[in-house]
């Protein structure tokens, strides 16, 4: 369905960051997707409706009457995080995301659930922030290993930070997930084609443009089968070999 949409729309990539209050002309879109990461992208939403452009929200849950496709970060985190606890893991270091992004918000919502469900204490010192990408992965899983403190696992807050932590644990002489398990989130690509691969939470990125792209093609075309505005999609383990069975 979507293989010929450039032939009749022109697709601009641009991020939000670079949105400035009252610049955004009608004329110039017929549609916008927002991949929204922060509460901060609200204002951007609010005038695209304001200028009644179809739109349709994707990546966080927002409270705009607005077509919004998205998954409950903080679910598939506990579901992770319980798999490494199930498998004997008390000691979990944390390596978070940027701090603005709601996505970071609602990954330490789910690992903080999982810790008080299975009454597992956090040691704020394991606690370090990232900001997404391999490089801060590889930094903070270093800091986490020079510490010396007790850990026997590392949730990084996406595949891209897991393996740059599998690169600082193998620096130091160690070995995933003998000696460190790891996981992460997202299900990128990267993560199982690197030894050993990430088991990680599995955000379905795909489907959930695709839902979007769908939708959004309907409200340029007027059509007028779009029964609900607010569509949960769920996220998914997805086992790699990075985790190490304590039991």
């Amino acid at each position: 369905m979507y293989k010929n949409i450039d032939k009749k729309y022109n697709v601009i990539v641009k991020g939000i960051d670079m949105y400035e209050k009252n610049t955004i002309n009608p004329k110039n879109y017929d549609g916008i997707l927002v991949v929204s990461q922060k509460i901060d992208d609200d204002d951007f939403i609010r005038e695209i409706l304001e200028k009644e452009i179809p739109i349709v929200v994707i990546n966080r849950k927002v409270n705009h009457d607005v077509i919004n496709v998205y998954t409950d970060e903080s679910v598939g985190v506990y579901k992770g995080v319980e798999e490494l606890i199930k498998n004997g893991h008390k000691d979990i270091a944390i390596i978070e995301g940027a701090i603005n992004f709601d996505s970071t918000k609602m990954r330490r919502e789910g690992y903080l659930k999982a810790f008080n469900n299975y009454n597992i204490k956090l040691d704020k010192n394991l606690v370090l922030n990232g900001n997404f990408t391999v490089k801060s992965g590889y930094e903070k899983a270093n800091e986490l290993i020079e510490m010396n403190e007790e850990f026997s696992a590392i949730f990084a807050f996406n595949d891209e930070m897991a393996t740059g932590a599998i690169k600082a644990i193998t620096e130091h002489g160690l070995r995933v997930p003998e000696d460190i398990s790891i996981l992460g989130f997202d299900g990128n690509e990267i993560g199982r084609f690197i030894t050993p691969s990430i088991t990680t939470i599995k955000r379905p990125i795909g489907e959930i443009a695709r839902i979007a792209t769908d939708l959004l093609l309907k409200l340029l075309n007027n059509e007028q089968d779009i029964t609900t505005k607010k569509i949960y999609i769920e996220s998914e383990l997805e086992l790699g070999n990075s985790i190490k069975d304590l039991n």
